[in-house]
């Protein structure tokens, strides 16, 4: 049987697009999932990844799969278009297939174009009741993860997004989730280097939030960008955490925290107005603090009209406590602690049971 990453087929999980019948899932942990029953199970993939003279593989997009909620495979996408083997047993079972995207947007799009099984018993997964949406940088993304600072360079077989906390803390309440997450961005500005004058704010989270994949659009030149439709996931809760490379430009100086401050605000009653009856978690802290009291202090002025946004302080990670991942990122023992923090607060505010 050959069908597409349809609904009618499979349960689509994070943020997708689908263009002339594909579905792009270059979200981290976007993908899809569905009941089978049978021998084998393979996926024509595409993928516009191109080598980097200078750099070799290390941008080269990657896969996952799932079976039964347990990581079978992980896979590279070189080629523009190849049938990739999921799954494959002697005998006929009843399981529960995954694909997933491990590797982010920022780094290679990936769209299904079919899956092919050797039976048409298929059905969509089951959906959780519980929903969270997480809007990050690469904390998110599980950026260098797998590997340690000063001996690895960044390569995305090393980024792990389900290892990292917001994945984690969503298994923890049996949640469906989105990541609308991308390395180095801000709501500001994003990374830039010690000396800079100026903010990068060409591509900031603001962008991509309204847009179901701004990244595929703007390389496609489809213009206007494909807006998300904010009743196919309405999560109960909405983890924000940004900050970490707004605070590469910032640095203390206070126009432009003042700058951050504005801009930040009205992020929140953007993300709001989509999201009217969530609850809102402004997190941050794990890597740099030194925005920690202004966004406190929007959570403040928010909360007085709003009961339904928090804030959370991560504890800050050290390298004699915690080890630290490629380019100074939380190590594995540092998402697990924030995966700790933000369980709790989320419980707190939902009385959600969990793990």
């Amino acid at each position: 049987m050959n069908f597409k990453c349809d609904e009618k087929y499979v349960t689509v999980h994070g943020r997708t697009l689908v263009i002339d019948g594909i579905r792009y899932i270059d979200y981290s942990c976007s993908g899809a999932a569905f009941v089978f029953t049978g021998r084998s199970v393979r996926a024509r993939l595409t993928s516009d990844y191109k080598p980097d003279p200078a750099l070799g593989d290390v941008f080269m997009p990657c896969c996952a799969v799932l079976v039964d909620g347990r990581v079978t495979k992980r896979f590279e996408l070189p080629e523009k278009d190849r049938v990739y083997e999921l799954y494959s047993s002697d005998e006929e079972r009843t399981v529960t297939i995954e694909l997933m995207k491990m590797s982010e947007c920022a780094f290679g799009k990936v769209g299904i174009v079919e899956f092919i099984t050797d039976t048409d018993k298929v059905s969509p997964a089951p959906k959780s009741g519980r929903r969270i949406e997480f809007v990050g940088d690469s904390i998110t993304c599980g950026y260098g993860i797998e590997g340690k600072l000063d001996v690895d360079v960044f390569n995305t077989k090393q980024e792990n997004p389900l290892s990292a906390y917001a994945s984690q803390t969503a298994r923890r309440f049996g949640a469906e989730y989105n990541l609308i997450a991308w390395s180095g961005i801000g709501v500001y500005s994003s990374w830039v280097e010690e000396n800079a004058e100026k903010p990068l704010d060409n591509w900031l989270s603001p962008v991509l939030y309204p847009c179901a994949d701004a990244a595929l659009c703007n390389d496609l030149h489809r213009e206007p960008f494909d807006e998300w439709d904010f009743s196919s996931f309405v999560p109960q809760v909405i983890v924000i955490n940004l900050g970490t490379n707004d605070e590469s430009f910032t640095k203390h100086i206070p126009e432009r925290e003042a700058r951050f401050r504005e801009l930040y605000l009205d992020y929140m009653k953007l993300i709001r107005k989509k999201n009217p009856d969530a609850e809102m978690i402004c997190s941050y802290g794990i890597m740099e603090n030194g925005l920690c009291a202004v966004i406190e202090d929007i959570v403040r002025e928010l909360s007085q009209t709003d009961r339904h946004i928090h804030y959370l302080r991560y504890t800050t990670h050290t390298a004699e406590n915690d080890g630290m991942a490629v380019d100074y990122h939380p190590s594995q023992k540092s998402h697990d602690r924030m995966c700790e923090e933000l369980t709790a607060k989320i419980a707190e505010i939902t009385g959600w049971d969990h793990t």
